[in-house]
């Protein structure tokens, strides 16, 4: 199979599918396709979007980093939309859980990414003024489609590549943030303790994520409700 026609996306959707197959195939018995689809989400899927889609730079305003839904052959760059980031974030945290409760060995590069791109998200919340979090008449929130920056030096102005227009929302993003979200929240301990030994966010307080988490599970869920 080639995938070099597909985008980063996809490699997401598959990497996510492939651990939900090795549930089923574990639970019938099947350990030597179990494992195969395992292979498939983190040797080829995971590592896909790692080394193509992620941007490393610093460099990039006014968020740095995130990933970009360009094409698998590297032609196409793409633009650092919602759902290549969420399935990025969302794969990234299920294959360190489930690593977790394998006892696999390196299994911390998938929660250093994991925690990336929560920052990713975090960061972009924060700056109000871009709405890419926008409010509800509720008192929710949704995320848009992709976060967008107008100001020159802007690296998030790109509005085709796909075609974007303001007010933008997708159902799957909002179920793939909060599964993210949710699975944070449930590893915040092991998080803690690996910033720690890292020297990584020595502002770092468990409390406070699991707060900011809630805060944001509560926001989008209501946004859903709407």
């Amino acid at each position: 199979f080639d995938p070099s026609g597909f985008w980063a996306d996809d490699f997401g959707w598959w990497g996510l599918m492939g651990l939900n197959a090795r549930k089923h195939l574990l639970r019938t018995g099947n350990t030597e396709l179990a494992d195969k689809y395992r292979q498939l989400s983190t040797d080829f899927c995971w590592k896909q979007m790692k080394e193509h889609a992620c941007d490393f730079s610093s460099t990039a305003k006014p968020v740095p980093h995130g990933c970009s839904n360009g094409d698998a052959k590297g032609i196409h760059k793409g633009v650092k939309n919602t759902v290549t980031n969420v399935l990025f974030f969302l794969l990234s945290i299920r294959i360190y859980r489930l690593t977790q409760t394998e006892k696999s060995e390196d299994n911390e590069k998938y929660l250093e990414t994991a925690y990336n791109q929560w920052i990713w998200f975090d960061s972009w919340f924060q700056l109000k003024q871009y709405e890419y979090l926008k409010k509800t008449a509720s008192g929710g929130a949704l995320v848009q489609e992709r976060p967008t920056a107008f100001f020159d030096g802007s690296d998030y102005k790109e509005i085709t590549h796909p075609t974007w227009y303001k007010g933008w929302v997708w159902t799957g993003d909002q179920g793939m943030i909060l599964a993210a979200l949710t699975d944070m929240l449930a590893i915040k301990n092991n998080l803690a303790e690996w910033l720690s030994k890292n020297k990584r966010d020595a502002d770092f307080k468990v409390n406070a994520f699991a707060d900011k988490l809630n805060k944001y599970i509560s926001l989008i869920g209501k946004g859903i409700k709407t």
